[in-house]
């Protein structure tokens, strides 16, 4: 386990780019010269004569011109540009600081500081949205902290370089205010670029206009509207108003305070120079306050912390009284501005930012015009001490009113019949209430044993009956720019979702299936500057041209997303608990949420970080997030794609068991119909960007009407594919996003086109009785037409044959005996640990032979193999194979395995580098290559970024076969393909293991492709065999436990969800015996006995050590006590 840190250590300054740290080091020279407001009221009151209160009103002016700033410079920031505006702030503030000094008359000052203020109130919202730019979404909150440092440091310096010069010559403070304003500018246009520059905001603005939207400066009405709505974000302005408030009412009257109690500016200097050094020196540590609380939690201790400072400074009668009260009065600014502005960047577009983060600081600036005057006037009529208690008792009424609305805002969450899981023992989600659908045509059906009045969907009404659909997508077009040209990837897609129902949308990778989730979500890429027609409405909330605060709302109450890693989704420097609490609103929600998902032990794992848990239940706390407010649709875009077939059994039944309990719809976006055929009530499958069929799942699995669905399924790979016979494959590529010039885009690879298909477009026709409808001329006959396999003119169709079950010509080509392999780490607690990856193994392979390695993540199966490449060296046991290169691997991700910036010609000729040919025999030895994985000669002048996902595998083959190994090593190469793909390439290494008569070690952990292309099939399960013998009897009889659980857990088309239980265990402390005995149905207790020594041993037939020749013929082996009895 790795070492848990500290959330903020995650983000380390070497993460953030170096244009950052100029624009910290702009920050800090600005906040360095930024103490002339507080000395001037010093100045004001103790040269010029004036009254604490008409001090007040003087500094007032500055707050006044910040006020009128603050929103416009929060406009322009969006419509001008990040660094423009910063700059010209910079500049003009300079400008007016430098003429300040020239005047006497308090009118005067008062009117140059509105001006000042004026061009100043621009510097934060620009400041806020560069960092929050330049941070990244990852880093964003560790930024803030950062940026505070930098005023914080300011904080530490300024006053007491400013109290020095104040006592010597005190317009110097106003022309060094300039000289460091001028500084700052010129470092910004130096080294900071334009994190929004012009074209982008040109193409946000054309890419809304397409739609009807415009995205820029709103109408000042529609701004103020916009933020009244949310009041979340008002409850916060209106905290920071008050907060602010206290601090600038603190930097007026406490230097009048000082003043009448006799301190010079130089001791004042020195009592804000505190305040800056013990910001400076904790700022850092306590922004991990912001991910282990929510941060209104955050805000409200800080105000409560400031009352306390405030109100000590209300009997304060020494300097070092003082300096107490401002110690403690400084703990409580520590965490609120890091907190509101991560707020407040969280809440806005990347267009929008600026006026967002303007609204924000327009809580400051009303403070900084009305502070001074306010706290003047009590000053100077009441006295220091009524003034002090009324900022404290504000601060602590703000913090009361937080604490409120938070808890109302989680009762509303939270809002439920008395616990369900305390009265019958079913853990159920608990969920917010939600208005029954208006006019049913049946009564609403509610669930009796949950014991929750909330009415779903009963399954005996027709899905043509139901109310009004939860979502709805009409005529939708998205064209995206990508490489200096524009590509359609939605062309006109018509679909409905309707309510408590399962859509599975299935389809190859690039047939749009995951930008028409990203289009129902309003999430379509801004950087790729999408044009969209047509209406996407979900929940009443049009998602296209609606407005952003509207969409907001959507996401927020009506959508639910589970993405297809949740390593990448779930956020690494956060704990589970502060992620799941964050959507579900409370800690106690959270932990109900992650009951009712199947978490064991939920509050322990509240606690843990997601690398510390399995796919599995990372994946379980994406769903947990996903139904946490009660939504009317989850969209889960390819969910299981990367877990096991055990796990993903588990998801599978889990997602089933979410909707039906909270009762809402799900998009299950999936590239397997098997998968879609276990969970989906409906099924609709898309080819390039448009829907070619849909209808119900059982009647599109069975009867399907379009070429393409015919396809797919008969491409599919499960335990009744012929295994002597070759596997169906569509022909040539997937047709690319820009490649549909006119009619049917499926024509080239359709087995049924004709000549009406190369002209007109096919549209989905109106569904029948049977709701059944496919976008195809022939869609009458196609569904009599099944079995036709007449490729289009011109193509041609692989029959190659996988060529399995005929066994190896008992040379034996590879011999590992007892091998392990262990790695040192360090648990989550620092101490040292060792992960058994293998624990034991032994294989044997004979030479043309081929052996599947099967199971689950985390077995050894990929350790097996990179030992027997020798890319990793074993702690123990032997290995007798052939040489290092006479072993050749085929990695999973061909992509990343074939370096990008040579040519395939390049790749494959260093394979006989050190031959003596010239470069013609280079070159016809790597054409021969590529033709015998079924590519032509002129691939060898492409990189592999310019071939698809199919093509870059065969290129991989060929590599790996150029030159003719004895033992093929295959690491899952087919797991990452489209099923269509990934039957051609299975049918590939069956011809070349034919032709070359080489011996091919396949690893996958499923087991029905391992059926096809192995003549043998090892199970591993934690590091060790559990499980070997010929292909055809581990699938038909297996003995092991853990062997069934994987046969079961294979999807099949209509197949049941099946019932699997348990994580694989961890490989750091496995159990005693038996590895698998916690998950086995069949355990004894014997099984977990230390001593029992459960071995690989062949059923009823010898123990191991037994001589070579005794072997059976099929090796059959089990690691099992209970070996010949199931």
């Amino acid at each position: 386990m790795l070492r848990r840190q500290p959330t903020v250590r995650r983000t380390r300054a070497r993460d953030l780019p170096a244009a950052f740290w100029w624009l910290w080091f702009a920050v800090l020279v600005t906040w360095t010269g930024r103490f002339v407001i507080p000395f001037m009221t010093m100045f004001l009151t103790r040269d010029a004569g004036l009254s604490a209160s008409e001090a007040g009103l003087v500094v007032s002016g500055y707050g006044g011109g910040v006020v009128v700033s603050t929103l416009v410079g929060g406009v322009l920031t969006d419509a001008v540009g990040r660094k423009r505006t910063l700059v010209a702030s910079l500049v003009l503030s300079a400008a007016a600081m430098a003429v300040i000094p020239s005047f006497q008359a308090p009118a005067v000052i008062a009117f140059l500081l509105f001006a000042f203020g004026l061009v100043n109130g621009a510097t934060q919202p620009a400041v806020t949205a560069l960092v929050t730019d330049l941070a990244g979404p990852e880093h964003q909150r560790a930024a803030f902290a950062y940026k505070y440092w930098a005023v914080n440091l300011g904080y530490a310096v300024g006053p007491v370089i400013a109290g020095l010069i104040a006592d010597r010559a005190f317009e110097f403070l106003f022309y060094g205010q300039a000289c460091v304003g001028l500084m700052a500018a010129a470092i910004v246009v130096a080294r900071v670029p334009e994190t929004y520059p012009a074209r982008e905001r040109r193409a946000a603005r054309l890419a809304a206009a397409a739609h009807g939207s415009a995205v820029g400066p709103p109408a000042p009405v529609a701004r103020l509207a916009d933020v009244l709505r949310d009041r979340v974000f008002l409850t916060f302005t209106a905290a920071m108003f008050v907060y602010s408030t206290v601090y600038v009412q603190s930097t007026v009257s406490l230097p009048v305070t000082l003043v009448d109690d006799g301190f010079s500016t130089q001791e004042y200097g020195f009592l804000l120079t505190l305040n800056g050094v013990l910001l400076c020196a904790l700022q850092i540590p306590s922004a991990r306050m912001l991910n282990r609380w929510r941060r209104e939690r955050v805000l409200g201790a800080a105000l409560c912390v400031t009352a306390l400072g405030v109100g000590l400074q209300a009997i304060a009668d020494s300097w070092m009284f003082y300096a107490a009260a401002v110690a403690i009065w400084t703990l409580g600014e520590m965490g609120a501005h890091p907190s509101a502005q991560s707020i407040a960047a969280d809440m806005s577009a990347r267009h929008t930012r600026g006026r967002y983060l303007g609204t924000y600081a327009l809580a400051f600036s009303a403070a900084t015009m009305a502070g001074p005057q306010v706290g003047g006037t009590v000053l100077q009529y009441f006295g220091s001490t009524v003034l002090w208690c009324g900022c404290a008792a504000a601060c602590l009424l703000v913090a009361a009113f937080l604490a409120l609305t938070a808890r109302s805002r989680e009762a509303r969450v939270a809002r439920t019949v008395p616990d369900p899981e305390a009265e019958s023992g079913h853990p159920a989600v608990q969920r917010p209430r939600r208005p029954p659908t208006p006019d049913p045509p049946h009564p609403p059906h509610f669930d009796s044993e949950v014991g929750q009045m909330f009415p779903t969907i009963d399954q005996h009404i027709p899905l043509d009956r139901v109310a009004a659909p939860v979502a709805s997508i009409r005529s939708l077009q998205v064209s995206l720019a990508r490489h200096g040209a524009r590509s359609d990837v939605i062309r006109g897609v018509d679909l409905d979702i309707r309510p408590g129902e399962i859509l599975g949308l299935v389809g190859e990778s690039g047939s749009g299936k995951s930008m028409l989730s990203l289009s129902l979500l309003g999430l379509l890429p801004h950087a790729s500057a999408p044009r969209v027609t047509g209406t996407v409405t979900v929940g009443g909330t049009d998602m296209v041209s609606g407005s952003e605060a509207d969409r907001r709302r959507a996401r927020r109450d009506d959508l639910g997303v589970v993405f297809q890693d949740p390593m990448t989704s779930l956020n690494p420097t956060m704990r589970i608990g502060d992620q799941v609490t964050e959507a579900a609103g409370s800690a106690e929600e959270a932990v109900r949420l992650l009951r009712a998902v199947g978490i064991p032990e939920p509050e322990r794992r509240m606690r843990a970080y997601p690398h510390e848990l399995s796919g599995g239940l990372r994946q379980r706390v994406m769903i947990a997030m996903a139904v946490s407010g009660g939504p009317k649709l989850i969209i889960a875009d390819e969910p299981t794609t990367a877990l096991d077939v055990t796990v993903q059994s588990q998801v599978l039944r889990l997602l089933r068991e979410m909707a039906d309990e909270i009762g809402c719809s799900i998009l299950m976006i999936t590239h397997d119909l098997g998968v879609a055929g276990q969970i989906a009530d409906r099924i609709a499958v898309m080819y390039a960007g448009r829907v070619a069929e849909v209808g119900p799942a059982e009647r599109v699995l069975r009867e399907p009407r379009h070429p393409y669905t015919m396809g797919l399924l008969g491409s599919r790979i499960d335990f009744g594919t012929d295994r002597h016979a070759p596997l169906q494959t569509l022909v040539l590529e997937p047709a690319g996003r820009s490649a549909v010039d006119g009619g049917c885009a499926y024509r080239p690879r359709c087995p049924l086109a004709v000549e009406r298909c190369e002209r007109e477009i096919p549209q989905l026709d109106a569904p029948g009785a049977d709701l059944h409808a496919s976008a195809c001329f022939r869609a009458a006959e196609a569904s009599e037409r099944m079995d036709e396999t007449r490729p289009p003119e011109g193509a041609q169709q692989t029959t190659d044959v996988p060529e399995v079950g005929t066994g190896g010509s008992g040379e034996v080509a590879l011999n590992a005996t007892e091998v392990r392999c262990e790695f040192p780490v360090r648990d989550r607690r620092g101490r040292k640990a060792l992960l058994r990856a293998l624990r034991g193994a032994t294989l044997d392979l004979e030479a043309g032979e081929s052996i599947a390695l099967v199971g689950e993540s985390g077995s050894g199966k990929s350790t097996l193999l990179r030992i027997i490449a020798e890319l990793q060296k074993a702690t123990g046991g032997s290995l007798e194979g052939p040489d290092r290169g006479e072993v050749q691997m085929v990695f999973q991700d061909a992509g990343a395995s074939l370096t990008p910036w040579l040519s395939v010609r390049e790749l494959l000729a260093e394979r006989f580098a050190g031959q003596r040919w010239n470069q013609a025999e280079k070159d016809k030895r790597v054409a021969e290559a590529l033709q015998a994985v079924g590519l032509p000669a002129e691939t060898m002048h492409s990189r592999p970024t310019q071939l698809s996902g199919g093509q870059r595998q065969r290129v991989a083959l060929a590599r790996a076969t150029i030159v003719p190994p004895k033992v093929l090593l295959c690491d899952e190469p087919t797991s990452a393909l489209d099923v269509s793909l990934a039957a051609s390439v299975l049918n590939l290494i069956g011809k070349l293991r034919r032709e070359l008569g080489m011996a091919v070690v396949f690893v996958t952990h499923d087991l029905s492709v391992a059926r096809i292309i192995g003549d043998r099939i090892a199970v591993m399960y934690l590091g060790q065999i559990v499980e070997a013998g010929s292909a055809e009897e581990v699938i038909t009889d297996p003995k092991h436990p853990y062997t069934r659980a994987l046969i079961q857990a294979v999807p099949g088309l209509g197949m049941t969800l099946p019932e699997i239980a348990g994580e694989p265990a961890s490989p750091f402390d496995p159990p005693s015996g038996c590895a698998y005995h916690p998950r086995c149905p069949v355990a004894r207790r014997e099984c977990s006995d230390t001593a029992t020594g459960i071995q690989l041993m062949p059923i009823g037939m010898r123990p191991p050590g037994t001589a070579r020749s005794q072997r059976p013929s099929q090796r059959r082996s089990v690691a099992c006590v209970h070996r010949g009895e199931i």
